[in-house]
């Protein structure tokens, strides 16, 4: 919402400013915070007598023309190759006064000091200073500083889903304490003997006993000869 209001209220301030009656060569500075991709006004007002011709206005960042407004139209030869088709006057509200600057998708790189001039018995005099800083995001660092309340949200809730994907992975024997083998435990099923079994077990046993027997006896006889 703050947002939103952000144009409404600059347009208020200049205004306020052109009705206070300020005289040419009072410059007022400002400071303006706008988010990157958004359209911000820059405000500047300047004193234009009754059935004057519109004056010239130059709006400059550092050695850069960012608009420059002379003779009844845009001069374009001298405006900076960044600014272009983002940068213009609300050229039906010059002869009230109102030289606010819009700029339309504001980059990062647009942060700095913009200067509102105009000409001023042949001579370009500075009205306005402007301080525009430009954020990436809509939540600003100092706002977001004073709440730590969402991290904690959101790193209570990983690791509520970490805990939760370990134990099922312990439950369906993927991953188990201790053991670098990931692969379930073969289990070994015992089959269940009958008495059959168990008499043919015991056979088994009695004639394999039967020929260690005979075996030892053939060794003795074959000693004594």
């Amino acid at each position: 919402m703050c947002f939103l209001a952000m144009p409404l209220l600059l347009l208020l301030v200049s205004a306020l400013i052109f009705c206070t009656g300020e005289a040419l060569g009072d410059i007022v500075s400002l400071k303006i915070q706008a988010i990157a991709g958004e359209t911000v006004i820059l405000p500047c007002t300047v004193s234009v007598k009754v059935d004057a011709v519109v004056p010239s206005v130059e709006w400059s960042k550092g050695p850069t023309i960012a608009f420059l407004y002379r003779h009844g139209c845009e001069t374009f030869e001298e405006k900076n190759q960044t600014f272009q088709y983002r940068t213009n006057l609300f050229l039906k509200e010059l002869k009230s006064g109102n030289a606010s600057l819009r700029l339309s998708n504001a980059q990062l790189s647009d942060a700095g000091t913009y200067k509102c001039k105009t000409m001023i018995k042949g001579r370009p005099q500075e009205v306005g200073s402007i301080e525009l800083s430009v954020d990436e995001c809509c939540i600003k660092k100092d706002e977001f500083k004073t709440s730590g309340t969402p991290l904690i949200i959101i790193a209570v809730i990983e690791h509520i889903i970490l805990c939760a994907i370990c134990v099922f992975l312990y439950k369906t024997g993927v991953i188990s304490v201790g053991d670098k083998n990931c692969s379930p435990p073969k289990q070994h099923t015992k089959v269940p003997q009958t008495e059959e079994d168990d008499d043919n077990g015991k056979k088994q046993t009695d004639e394999l006993q039967r020929e260690i027997f005979d075996l030892k006896y053939k060794r003795k006889g074959s000693t004594a000869n």
